[in-house]
């Protein structure tokens, strides 16, 4: 399996998990609080003089060896017992301790566990002064001298249980055993899970994938997912000019219908690359997933041009895709051959059809679509599509005698964190939107169209004679005086 199937079966789980962890990581917590507290206390006691020469510091280091085993020996525990007054057996108290011996530095360190801080502080205190009694003994010598050079303190927080350590291996643990149990559940079902799966299935060549945007147009989009379509559309127009396959089938495995939307996509992918391209709805009226995703419902279509009730103008171009709908009428069957008439028709005006159909499991018709289709593109959802689907849609495709051209793998453009958007030029209309408008002229600039009014005003208002003021009376009375300037010379 490929990373991102791994990445999608845990996307689909996910809740699992989580709550795997949580309830794994709560029992962990409500365990750990049940468990007594210990504490730990520790004396440590330094074997030999601090200072003297080398042969005795290394008789002093062979001796903490020694003492280390002592520390654990039943007398010397019934001693330290009896002389704290405490009801334990030595038995019992074995485990609770631990001697650490340090023959370079000649350090014997003692560590004492128990239930209560006072009493693992004076147990190893106890245990301290009973050794340093039974070195004592005998002919005394330099090198075999116990003294305590740090006495045991009352511990303030419990060593054990670690709380948040406990909780922390538990919500793993839990996290863990739910991920295999998916896993196993992932692998044991019979789901399309990557490319390998996809072509053991179908026997096919495998295209890529592609990540599609639910029910949205994506390949306008600069993201991951509008490169994938862009991809596929490559790899559709150069793979198939020496075979001259102007018409492609585009089918589902399963009835997830991710054809329609992958045809949408590759249709607006082919006219980014400078080809003409016309995607057909070629399901039944009530399965025409890819209509109702142009908000076409209703719109004369397919149908109506194979029972003869319309010609071949059905194209319908909304966000620079070219879409043909699957019509008003209900075909209880269709004639192959009307099919290879629009099909025909199609390829005389357009680089590339595109013919979008119901699954092989669901209808008939992709059959006698595949007929007049140069080659079929099979679609499989990852996580959805089942091989078993895949096997049969292949057969199907192999009676009718029409070559698979490729297969490819469907997968949730958000499930990578492709982001999804539709067409930046327009927005998919809702079924009542879809209308014939009729072209609308241009829209005059301000100024053009106020010197028009301006003009009309003009010519259109009739002349009436201005009444003459006062003033312009007496400019007309008033003498013109002309200048010297103005006068003729002699």
């Amino acid at each position: 399996m490929e990373l991102s199937g791994y990445i999608a079966v845990v996307r689909r789980w996910w809740w699992t998990l989580l709550v795997a962890a949580w309830v794994a990581g709560l029992t962990g917590f409500l365990v750990a609080s049940q468990i007594p507290p210990t504490y730990e206390s520790r004396v440590s006691l330094l074997v030999g003089p601090i200072n003297t020469d080398a042969n005795t510091l290394k008789a002093s280091g062979q001796l903490v060896q020694t003492y280390a085993q002592l520390v654990t020996t039943e007398p010397l525990l019934d001693s330290a017992i009896q002389e704290t007054g405490l009801t334990i057996a030595a038995a019992d108290l074995v485990p609770a301790i631990r001697a650490t011996a340090n023959d370079v530095t000649r350090i014997l360190s003692i560590r004492v566990q128990a239930g209560v801080p006072e009493d693992a502080a004076t147990l190893a205190n106890a245990i301290a002064t009973e050794l340093i009694q039974l070195a004592s003994r005998g002919i005394g010598r330099p090198e075999g001298q116990l003294q305590i050079i740090e006495a045991a303190k009352v511990a303030i927080a419990p060593v054990a249980p670690q709380v948040s350590i406990l909780v922390l291996l538990a919500a793993a643990a839990g996290l863990i055993g739910a991920l295999v149990i998916v896993l196993l559940i992932e692998y044991l079902s019979d789901s399309i899970r990557s490319r390998e799966d996809l072509v053991r299935a179908s026997g096919g060549t495998s295209l890529g994938i592609v990540r599609t945007g639910g029910t949205e147009v994506v390949a306008m989009a600069s993201g991951r997912a509008g490169q994938s379509h862009l991809m596929l559309a490559a790899k559709l127009i150069l793979g198939n000019e020496a075979k001259n396959a102007k018409s492609i089938l585009v089918l589902d495995a399963t009835t997830t219908r991710t054809a329609a939307v992958v045809a949408a996509n590759v249709t607006a992918a082919i006219g980014r690359l400078g080809r003409r391209a016309v995607v057909v709805d070629g399901a039944a009226r009530q399965e025409g997933s890819l209509t109702h995703l142009f908000g076409l419902d209703g719109r004369t279509g397919a149908s109506d041009f194979l029972v003869g009730a319309a010609d071949s103008n059905l194209e319908v171009t909304i966000g620079g895709i070219t879409v043909v709908p699957s019509g008003t009428i209900d075909l209880p069957s269709i004639d192959a051959d009307r099919c290879r008439t629009l099909v025909a028709a199609l390829s005389k005006s357009y680089d590339v059809v595109i013919i979008a159909t119901a699954p092989v499991t669901d209808s008939a018709l992709a059959t006698v679509w595949a007929r007049a289709c140069d080659g079929a593109l099979l679609i499989a959802e990852r996580d959805h599509s089942r091989r078993a689907d895949v096997a049969l849609a292949t057969e199907s495709l192999a009676l009718v005698e029409r070559p698979l051209i490729g297969v490819v793998l469907a997968e949730r453009g958000r499930s990578l964190g492709a982001r999804v958007e539709r067409p930046a030029a327009a927005e998919l209309p809702r079924p009542a939107a879809v209308r014939v408008r009729p072209p609308q002229a241009v829209p005059e600039k301000p100024v053009e169209r106020a010197a028009a009014i301006t003009t009309k005003r003009r010519a259109t208002a009739p002349v009436t004679p201005a009444t003459p003021t006062a003033a312009s009376r007496r400019r007309q009375a008033r003498p013109i005086a002309a200048s010297s300037t103005d006068l003729p010379s002699d």
